[in-house]
């Protein structure tokens, strides 16, 4: 079992460093980056609420669904704005697989 859990860590490894050269190929803003990276953890404030506000918030900012729906939007809509659109989901990307090589997945655990 811990051979698994490994190769799931060195996966999500070299997707961080896959989307981070590719942060830096379409020269991402670095600013914009740091700035967005913690955003997606802000969701964690539904446990205020209760646990299961929480988990559906914080779900909401780890699962791979939105992202790579706002890349498939990036690739029908080449305009200016698709260029922040394509940095913000590759940030969340990046985001989401970190989290994963630490071994926090979506809620429950």
């Amino acid at each position: 079992m811990q051979t698994v859990k490994n190769v799931y860590r060195i996966e999500y490894l070299l997707l961080v460093v896959i989307l981070s050269l590719f942060y830096v190929e379409i020269k991402g803003d670095w600013y914009f980056f740091f700035g967005v990276f913690f955003v997606f953890d802000v969701g964690a404030i539904g446990y205020l609420f209760s646990k299961k506000i929480g988990d559906i918030f914080y779900d909401f900012g780890h699962t791979l669904i939105i992202p790579l729906l706002l890349l498939i939007l990036c690739q029908l809509n080449s305009t200016v704005v698709s260029k922040w659109i394509l940095s913000f989901s590759i940030i969340w990307l990046i985001h989401i697989f970190l989290d994963r090589l630490l071994g926090w997945g979506l809620m429950p655990r």
